[in-house]
């Protein structure tokens, strides 16, 4: 696979904070910024296949005792994008695959 380098400029706090990141991890500095990159990317894409979803899909009657018709679905939306930010994509991936193996859909 080739690839291409990419000089950025930090402010000097910034620099600090994925610098302490960075070696927390055990990684580079470069594999740090990539691999955050990445995950952004992820997360955007998955933000804008909810938002297709919900556009696209009329509104179903709430079937949990009206749980699910109290919040608003840019609410669920954004816990769900929240928790998966926290939690990282490997834990992410460990859970949908617990959730398929519950017999149930995964949103991905």
């Amino acid at each position: 696979m080739a690839s291409t380098t990419a000089g950025v400029r930090l402010n000097s706090d910034v620099w600090a904070r994925y610098s302490a990141e960075a070696q927390a991890q055990g990684v580079t500095m470069g594999t740090y910024l990539r691999r955050r990159l990445e995950q952004e990317d992820r997360l955007e894409g998955e933000l804008a296949a909810l938002r297709r979803a919900v556009e696209r899909k009329p509104p179903e009657p709430a079937t949990t005792a009206g749980v699910a018709g109290a919040f608003p679905a840019g609410a669920l939306v954004e816990v769900l994008l929240l928790l998966r930010f926290l939690a990282g994509p490997q834990k992410a991936a460990i859970v949908q695959k617990e959730v398929e193996r519950r017999g149930l859909e995964t949103w991905s």
